[in-house]
């Protein structure tokens, strides 16, 4: 059995934390955390990326553009990652096995991830105003729309993070480095105030 162990386990305590907020300014930031069932990451050959976007939109049964667009369903979540690579989290255990079935050597690659990465979600009106005091990106909706994704850095660690609605973000972080990357979210977010949430 694989128990999958969190690296915030006795870290992210649901409660509120930070600048005592005012009774309307509750909501302003929430923040969670979660193991991701199945994190694959698949990247074609020069010569196969059309052959292995096809097996990816047949087992997902999502439609994939050639930009930055990460389109989800109730079971599957697909980032572009780099030409040719896509991060890909399933809502359900058994992924790797499922891709790795269809995807064969000769066409591209599969990486199990699974505890690879964690994922931080943070949501509210104040996500993009704590993001980007340490994160080097345009967070404009223009730059950045809903369902599209991005990879970048805070400092050393590196990240990919989704746009799943205007005021909510997925992080997905290495697993190795994810408590020092709460350190610096704590104390950015912590000048608004926010709530962890399970």
């Amino acid at each position: 059995m694989d128990n999958k162990v969190s690296p915030f386990d006795g870290i992210l305590v649901p409660g509120r934390y930070g600048r005592e907020a005012d009774a309307d300014d509750m909501d302003t930031l929430s923040i969670s955390h979660r193991i991701c069932a199945g994190l694959v990451q698949v990247t074609a050959w020069p010569k196969t990326m059309p052959a292995v976007k096809s097996s990816v939109e047949k087992i997902t049964k999502l439609t994939l553009s050639d930009g930055d667009n990460s389109p989800d369903n109730d079971d599957y979540v697909v980032m572009p990652i780099g030409p040719g690579r896509h991060l890909i989290e399933a809502h359900k255990p058994g992924a790797v096995k499922l891709f790795q079935k269809k995807i064969i050597p000769a066409k591209g690659a599969v990486t199990n991830l699974d505890h690879g990465r964690v994922v931080i979600r943070i949501a509210g009106s104040k996500a993009v105003w704590v993001l980007a005091k340490g994160i080097a990106i345009d967070f404009s909706l223009e730059a950045f729309p809903v369902q599209t994704s991005r990879n970048t850095s805070h400092h050393d660690i590196g990240l990919t993070i989704r746009r799943v609605d205007e005021n909510t973000f997925d992080l997905f972080i290495f697993t190795s480095l994810a408590r020092s990357f709460w350190h610096w979210l704590d104390i950015a977010a912590s000048e608004t105030g926010y709530e962890i949430v399970q």
